[in-house]
């Protein structure tokens, strides 16, 4: 079988929704460069063998020596297996779930408010899992792992961490790729990924107003709005979470937790949109995009405004550990 060599970490038949009109090229801006550009939608949020397994000496010898398997056949075993799942079973019913939504969107009408709901409860749990398995897949969060491991790599050769430094140096031997596909494999986490989605109340907002919304590298955002102190600010199960993603630009998913919010419509509900909230959820994708932006247009305006504000917005860490009464950040990735 011929490997898949671009593997994406935000599905084509997501981005396709983002594109130029009458092209396959989507505008993009770049947090990095802070600049624009234009690519083909094929060849964004996508890396040369993102997900592909590896093996390392000792499990070669492992499966060799005590599963008595040829050594010859370790290398037919398929190392691109999630990639392969992901295109087989996963994307196409993502896909025909986004073109629901797309399609509801598009033919949106006063009348869908009171009597149409955005899914049935079993494309909603559909969808959750969907959702679980994108919020996982991102470069942003093998970058997270990598940010957490350096970080506490810098605790332990300060002398932060207690105790002896080989005591530790075992939980700083990971593989950053390895445990980030352990991860889209472990389906307890996923499933509780999904939980966690499906208890929130869902609302799909619709926009009219001719300013597109957005998408990025990392298109399922988070914001909280109540302070955990130590926990992590806008987690998927944080007391009054609010999670965005966009569906197309003209639409975009809204998840709220609702013992919070208490929004008076039902779950599943349609509600049109004015500028202002296209600018807000715009800017959740603004701050929280790994590196690039996306859209049908080339007007990022929206980044100016919010860097006129926070002009180091782009320059922060997005994490940090404290320990040992010492506070440390990843290092600068190159």
């Amino acid at each position: 079988m011929q490997k898949t060599k671009k593997q994406h970490y935000v599905p084509r038949c997501y981005l396709k929704a983002f594109v130029i009109p009458g092209t396959l090229q989507v505008h993009v801006y770049d947090k990095v460069t802070k600049r624009p550009r234009i690519n083909s939608y094929e060849d964004v949020a996508s890396e040369n063998y993102f997900h592909d397994l590896s093996l390392t000496e000792e499990e070669r010898s492992i499966i060799t020596e005590v599963l008595g398997v040829n050594e010859k056949c370790i290398d037919d075993i398929d190392v691109q297996y999630i990639e392969h799942l992901f295109a087989r079973d996963i994307e196409p019913v993502f896909s025909n779930l986004l073109e629901r939504l797309r399609s509801s969107a598009d033919n949106y009408t006063p009348w869908y408010i009171k009597n149409c709901r955005i899914l049935n409860i079993q494309q909603k749990i559909e969808f959750a899992f969907m959702l679980a398995l994108q919020y996982i897949r991102t470069k942003g969060t093998r970058n997270r792992i990598s940010d957490m491991l350096d970080c506490f790599q810098q605790a332990v050769e300060a002398g932060a961490a207690s105790g002896k430094k080989e005591v530790w140096s075992k939980y700083l031997d990971v593989n950053v790729k390895d445990t980030h596909n352990q991860m889209l494999m472990d389906s307890d986490n996923v499933l509780q990924l999904a939980l966690s989605f499906l208890k929130h109340k869902w609302c799909l907002l619709i926009n009219r107003t001719g300013i597109p919304i957005i998408t990025s590298d990392n298109p399922i955002t988070t914001r909280a709005h109540v302070w955990n102190g130590p926990i992590a600010m806008g987690g998927i199960d944080s007391e009054g979470v609010e999670i965005a993603f966009p569906i197309a630009p003209n639409a975009i998913l809204v998840m709220v937790d609702d013992n919070y919010h208490s929004l008076q419509i039902h779950d599943l509900a349609f509600i049109p949109m004015d500028e202002e909230a296209v600018e807000y959820y715009n800017t959740m994708q603004v701050a929280r995009a790994e590196r690039c932006l996306f859209s049908p247009t080339n007007d990022f305006s929206v980044v100016d405004r919010i860097l006129s504000k926070h002009p180091d917005l782009f320059d922060t860490p997005s994490m940090s550990l404290s320990w040992g009464g010492k506070v440390f950040y990843p290092k600068e990735r190159g």
